[in-house]
């Protein structure tokens, strides 16, 4: 069957394929297919128009999809980052906050079960590493205190021996004028060495009582002996650990006596602050110098002392030195010198560099 308007036939005759657009008033899509059962043709005329009316929503469809889609991605990654990157930056600063030092650092609530988790069981780890660490610090605050007092203590047996020894050769002389006034010093000298309860003394204490075991020696040595005391304005209520500086000076007595120079043998013992350009202290700090015009160090002596104080263990020789050295770091918690050489004409130079800013709690034990 075929269906044909009028003014059509030119056309369908010129159509060579399937379907053409037919010229007519309005344009039209025709479609033809011969029968293969009958000598015919079927001929189909569309209207274009009503072809192309659905071609705009298609269009609107197709530029509506992607912007919903960027629109939709947008959303998720923004939720994304704030349920899970923003997590993770927190979790990696406050684990960068404990391996810096920073114990305080805690972590905020999340949304996500998982960060939940994740966050109470750091916040619980930084709190106990916390708590773990004050009580380590306290304790080790309680060990020294003990290494302390125990270090205090083994100096006296050492000091007690020598005044031992002062006394017998005092009492072989039998000179009562002198037995009295050494006396007098060994009860003070005494008592200032047997009061391990006081955690600190300031450097005129100190001085005094290396005073009176200079006074005690000069017994022995009237003519050979002499010492001087020079202490910079504003040190002398400087703390530091009680005999701090009478072993360097027994050394000094001990090691480096000697009147082979014709003179007297001296002893002086001077107090500074240490310059921005001083040696034997940080700049700044206060250096602390026992000096004479004996001895002096033998070759190599004072290198190897330098190195003796710096050790853990105190060994065998030199106790007094290293008890020094040992004490005052523990008394001021910072770096603490000990320096040895010998006098630029003779005799023998110790310098004790001591920080020049103390810990509240080291002065308000003195």
């Amino acid at each position: 069957m075929s269906c044909r308007r009028p003014g059509a036939a030119a056309d369908t005759e010129a159509a060579a394929g399937a379907y053409t657009i037919a010229k007519l008033p309005q344009p039209y899509l025709l479609v033809a297919q011969p029968s293969r059962m009958a000598g015919m043709r079927l001929v189909l005329l569309v209207p274009e128009k009503s072809l192309l009316e659905g071609l705009p929503y298609f269009r609107y469809l197709t530029y509506t999809v992607p912007v919903l889609a960027a629109i939709l991605l947008a959303m998720y990654l923004y939720y994304l980052q704030r349920a899970v990157v923003v997590p993770m930056h927190r979790l990696i600063k406050g684990m960068r906050k404990i391996r810096s030092g920073d114990l305080s650092a805690r972590l905020p609530d999340s949304r996500l079960p998982e960060f939940v988790t994740i966050n109470e069981t750091f916040n619980g780890m930084a709190s106990q590493i916390e708590h773990l660490k004050i009580d380590i610090y306290e304790e080790q605050i309680r060990t020294q205190k003990a290494e302390l007092k125990h270090l205090q203590a083994q100096i006296q047996p050492h000091f007690f021996m020598n005044s031992l020894n002062i006394v017998y050769q005092l009492a072989q002389i039998r000179s009562f004028d002198i037995i009295q006034s050494i006396a007098l010093h060994l009860v003070r000298y005494f008592r200032f060495t047997i009061n391990t309860a006081a955690a600190s003394v300031t450097i005129h204490q100190e001085l005094e009582h290396i005073r009176d075991y200079l006074t005690i020696q000069k017994h022995r040595f009237p003519e050979t002996l002499e010492f001087d005391f020079k202490v910079e304005a504003g040190l002398e209520n400087y703390l530091l650990p009680p005999l701090s500086i009478q072993p360097i000076v027994e050394n000094a007595m001990v090691h480096g006596f000697s009147t082979s120079g014709g003179g007297p043998f001296r002893i002086l013992i001077a107090v500074s602050r240490n310059g921005a350009s001083g040696e034997g202290a940080a700049a700044g700090g206060i250096r602390i110098d026992v000096a004479d015009n004996g001895k002096g160090f033998a070759p190599g002596m004072a290198e190897r002392l330098a190195a003796r104080v710096e050790e853990q263990e105190p060994g065998e020789r030199h106790v007094g030195l290293w008890n020094v050295a040992r004490r005052c770091r523990l008394f001021y918690g910072a770096a603490v010198s000990l320096k040895f050489e010998n006098g630029a004409e003779r005799g023998a130079l110790v310098t004790l560099g001591l920080p020049e800013e103390q810990a509240a709690d080291n002065r308000q034990a003195g």
